[in-house]
């Protein structure tokens, strides 16, 4: 229900018009953010712990736009089965990292409009230029966020993309062992998971901070 809100222009109490009340702003869903990897192996853990722990709520205290942020998970492919390299373009994709951040306004209570799986995919060599994502046979909603090159011999690249859905959709994952998709592009194409446990923690830590 939208409510509106009367403006009285000039003496007359005839002379008015009605304007909607301000609505949430759109979140940018393809800003950059930096993707900073916990200190050894706790760079893996995805455990339900660690992403209800990790999972950081901040608001503009002017726009009262709000972003929830989980953690950064780093993965390894140690399989050439997970990932497939164009043999006339591309470069081998050996690994990537994954957090889950969710944008809303604050009121209340956070009211959350849209949550999007960040992914950062590292490749050698050259660049798999991923352009979409698809998941039971549908095409997911995937936006390019950004693409660089390390400089370093090997000539390592990473390429960063989100998957963007509604909240209930998210939450519909928690059913699932884990919420998995195939990215592509001209270059290669990679499959990534994110596990139910990481999926579960976060959203349990997004319900505890709105409560506060």
């Amino acid at each position: 229900m939208h409510v509106n809100k009367i403006i009285l222009l000039g003496v007359a109490a005839s002379c008015f018009i009605y304007q909607p009340a301000a609505f949430a702003l759109e979140p940018n869903l393809s800003t950059k953010e930096e993707i900073t990897d916990a200190p050894g192996q706790k760079r893996r853990d995805s455990s339900y712990e660690r992403a209800f722990q990790e999972t950081v709520i901040n608001t503009d205290p002017y726009s009262g736009e709000t972003k929830i942020t989980g953690p950064t998970v780093a993965v390894k492919i140690e399989s050439p089965a997970q990932y497939l390299v164009y043999p006339y373009y591309g470069g081998k994709v050996y690994g990537y990292k994954y957090k889950v951040r969710a944008f809303g306004q604050a009121s209340s209570r956070t009211i959350v409009e849209a949550v999007q799986v960040y992914i950062r995919v590292l490749v050698a060599n050259d660049w798999a230029d991923l352009n979409s994502a698809y998941r039971n046979g549908k095409s997911l909603n995937f936006t390019k966020i950004n693409k660089q090159k390390v400089p370093c011999k090997g000539c390592v690249v990473f390429e960063d993309f989100g998957i963007h859905m509604s909240l209930s959709e998210f939450q519909n994952m928690i059913s699932e062992p884990h919420f998995d998709f195939k990215a592509k592009g001209i270059g290669g194409e990679v499959i990534i998971k994110i596990p139910q446990s990481y999926i579960k923690g976060f959203l349990a830590a997004m319900d505890e901070k709105e409560a506060e």
